[in-house]
């Protein structure tokens, strides 16, 4: 049996896929493959949806065919023979996004067609005409535009928030941005650049409990640096376990991992019962006659879901301790 593709891995692999897929069929995100409705395109909604992102709008397919085209460099989906027939479309029909077909084409380092554009006559006199309304931009967009264009690395973005085009300030501000949150933590080595810890954990726990969702293989490098994550950051707070006997070094040490996360996820109500020795701990969980695990109900496929980051979180604070050269061990009762 062949295995299910791992689509959701990637940033780079999602945008190319799309790109790939837009407007065309039986590829990775085509609305149609096969003559049906392509369920990869209703679980890229979702997962575009994470970033605040929806696919709908009226100048939606016509602002994607001229994005595309400004970052490739050439025209693209339209007869055009030429660039500039193009900047004519954007000026006449789409004024307001004008500065973000500029950027786009200076971001991936088109100069020769800007200069080639600016020095038409009949561009400059649509430029004065049109000036009121380029003045005045579409900010509807921002998130999707960025999503095709990763280059621009949320300058669009904080442009919409009202951060000047040309700022030089830090970009640590924009790596918080949900789009940045995800592209760095789906690098091949996850990581988790900014200290907007709210925001972080918000989006990163969407992540994924969406890929639970959709049964998608989660990377142990990504539990690792999530989890790391949520412990760095809440480490100093007690929690559920603290019920539970267990006074040795190595049940403090997995008390102090696991608390965090758990509590932060809000993970306790699905254990029933903890027991630690010297060297190992039993944990079990609720079974079905106390939780819903029905995964033909919402809720229990939140359940089954969340079980699942519970087995992994337990599992990382295994490892965790067993680095100490332990021989520190998790027996689990009804995790499967």
């Amino acid at each position: 049996m062949e295995d299910k593709p791992v689509l959701f891995d990637s940033y780079q692999d999602i945008v190319t896929n799309y790109i790939t897929s837009f407007e065309k069929a039986n590829t990775p995100f085509s609305v149609v493959c096969n003559g049906k409705e392509n369920v990869n395109f209703k679980y890229l909604e979702k997962f575009l949806n994470i970033i605040g992102i929806e696919l709908t709008g009226q100048k939606f397919h016509s602002l994607t065919k001229i994005i595309l085209s400004a970052q490739e460099g050439r025209v693209l989906y339209y007869d055009y023979l030429s660039f500039k027939p193009l900047a004519h479309f954007v000026l006449d029909r789409m004024p307001e996004f004008w500065t973000h077909f500029r950027l786009v084409l200076k971001t991936y380092q088109h100069q020769h067609l800007i200069q080639e554009v600016l020095a038409d006559a009949k561009i400059q006199k649509k430029l004065k005409d049109k000036a009121s309304e380029i003045d005045h931009p579409n900010h509807q967009y921002n998130e999707y535009i960025e999503f095709l264009c990763p280059k621009l690395d949320g300058k669009l973005i904080a442009w919409g928030l009202g951060e000047e085009l040309n700022s030089t300030q830090s970009n640590v501000q924009r790596q918080g941005y949900p789009i940045n949150i995800l592209k760095n933590f789906l690098k091949d080595q996850p990581q988790i650049l900014h200290h907007n810890v709210e925001q972080t954990l918000f989006v990163l726990q969407k992540y994924f409990m969406f890929k639970f969702d959709i049964v998608e293989f989660v990377r142990k490098s990504a539990f690792n640096v999530f989890f790391d994550f949520i412990v760095q950051n809440f480490k100093d707070q007690q929690g559920y376990l603290d019920r539970f006997y267990g006074d040795y070094g190595m049940d403090l040490m997995f008390k102090a991992q696991l608390n965090p996360i758990i509590e932060v996820l809000d993970l306790t109500y699905l254990i029933d019962d903890v027991a630690f020795a010297d060297n190992c701990c039993t944990f079990s969980i609720k079974d079905s006659v106390v939780i819903n695990y029905d995964l033909h109900t919402e809720t229990g496929w939140e359940n089954q879901n969340n079980k699942e980051m519970l087995c992994a979180a337990i599992a990382y604070c295994e490892q965790m301790v067993k680095k100490e050269e332990s021989y520190f061990f998790i027996e689990k009762v009804n995790f499967y």
